[in-house]
């Protein structure tokens, strides 16, 4: 809701038409992984078909690995036959072709994570080729369109080079990051840089708010999405899913890519591989935030909220009440000061069903009413831009 970014979430896919060499797409990113269960990874050993981390240096990262030629080497190995490339039939713009992207495998199950995006313009059969060119089919289990997410299962027949895992609260600005993916269908292309930030929010039109993405210039671009943003470690610390829409209508990367952090993923992994398609707290408006500048310049009787510009019509708050021009100034006791803090809030403390307290500024009378977060639709429905009488 509120002012978003369109373009960021277009499928970051290779569309390869039958009589063509390729046409991109999208505008994402995606990468792949790393480890294999039972083989050594980057000097490491299995032990109970666990990995032993890579590059272990005690409790820090070995930072000083950025331009290590030998360790990158080293980590590429183990890292390649982990990646997967995800295929499929899809249309866009009128063409029909097939669109290629990235997955990464994170367990000897067969389980692999990817981004929503990436399967959700796929028709028919859905195909991961795995190291050494063997395509198999894959199937979608479950989804979470609203972090961007998509969790696959193939048939785990031999063994499956397996993606470690690591802890994305970790990571800091100027850490280590390697990608690994697809880009426009160039197999198992390493990409180095750093972790730029931390905490970005990004938005897509009407599509829900990804937030708290890690921002980083190791090149990722158009087939890379739904692929592993590593650490110094080889451990996978998100899925690499759009890069900066500031290129232009067919954008090449510009050193700024995003990726979901995989403490997200692990959040809602196991309701993922149990086929669900994860809903997130909806209520229904879109508002702008005031600040006390503007609380002067427009006459308004609170310097702090975010003031509604609109409701969806039947949305969660247009029952409870609420109109445009409100300005919401708490919910159950905290204070807004912009939308972000809103969506923050209800990413990380609330669920659909939860009934939430809002304190509204209407005029000059505050009003405190009770409202049923309902779940992100796919689609947002008619909208109501006219004050309450």
């Amino acid at each position: 809701m509120g002012v978003l970014v369109g373009r960021l979430l277009k499928a970051a896919l290779v569309i390869v038409p039958s009589m063509a060499i390729g046409v991109i797409i999208g505008i994402a990113a995606q990468a792949g992984f790393l480890g294999a269960d039972g083989t050594p990874l980057i000097g490491g050993e299995t032990m109970s078909g666990r990995w032993i981390t890579p590059f272990d240096s005690g409790t820090s990262y070995n930072r000083s690995a950025l331009f290590d030629e030998e360790q990158l080497r080293r980590l590429y190995e183990a890292v390649g036959p982990a990646i997967v490339s995800v295929t499929g039939r899809a249309s866009r713009g009128g063409r029909e072709g097939t669109s290629s992207a990235s997955g990464i495998v994170i367990d000897t199950d067969g389980h692999l994570l990817t981004n929503n995006h990436v399967v959700e313009g796929l028709r028919g059969q859905i195909d991961v080729v795995l190291a050494g060119g063997r395509r198999v089919p894959a199937e979608v289990l479950g989804r979470d369109p609203g972090n961007d997410l998509a969790v696959l299962k193939v048939d785990a027949s031999g063994t499956l080079p397996v993606a470690p895992l690591g802890d994305s609260s970790l990571v800091r600005p100027g850490d280590l990051a390697v990608a690994i993916g697809n880009p426009v269908g160039l197999e198992r292309a390493i990409t180095v840089g750093v972790i730029s930030g931390l905490d970005r929010n990004l938005g897509g039109g009407e599509r829900r708010t990804l937030r708290q993405l890690l921002q980083t210039d190791a090149a990722i671009n158009p087939g890379n999405s739904g692929g592993a943003l590593l650490n110094s470690r080889g451990e996978v610390v998100g899925i690499n899913t759009a890069i900066d829409p500031s290129q232009g209508r067919i954008p090449s990367f510009g050193g700024i890519g995003y990726a979901v952090p995989i403490n997200i993923a692990l959040r809602y992994l196991e309701r993922m591989k149990n086929g669900e398609v994860i809903a997130h707290p909806f209520l229904g408006l879109a508002a702008n935030p005031i600040t006390p500048a503007r609380a002067r310049r427009d006459n308004l009787p609170v310097t702090q909220g975010i003031q509604i510009l609109y409701v969806e019509v039947g949305g969660p708050v247009a029952k409870a009440g609420l109109c445009a021009r409100d300005i919401v100034t708490r919910i159950d006791g905290r204070r807004l000061l912009s939308m972000d803090d809103l969506g923050g809030y209800l990413d990380a403390e609330r669920t659909v069903g939860d009934v939430v307290e809002l304190t509204v500024q209407r005029g000059e009378r505050e009003l405190t009413l009770q409202v049923t977060l309902g779940p992100w639709p796919e689609r947002f429905g008619p909208r109501n831009t006219e004050p309450c009488s």
